[in-house]
């Protein structure tokens, strides 16, 4: 059980160190392969956070699209009851 939680720990901290690039492609559709984000971009990719859309472009992958698209679905509609 110890190896499971470890390796999850390890997946989170990957999503943690690379958040403004997950939050860019999220946000603006998808970021193009540059010299600065091109290890991040690969790594991302092996943990199929990123997935190529265009040559050197990526979006985020359909499965954690949909999950941020239910959270902030949420916070939009608690957002909107609470005024």
């Amino acid at each position: 059980m110890s190896q499971s939680i470890d390796t999850i720990v390890a997946y989170l901290e990957v999503l943690h160190a690379n958040r403004h690039l997950i939050a860019a492609a999220y946000c603006q559709g998808g970021v193009a392969l540059e010299d600065e984000n091109q290890r991040r971009i690969r790594q991302l990719m092996q943990h199929r956070v990123l997935v190529p859309y265009f040559q050197e472009d990526f979006r985020i992958s359909p499965t954690l699209g949909r999950h941020l698209d239910e959270v902030f679905q949420r916070q939009r509609s608690y957002a909107v009851g609470a005024n």
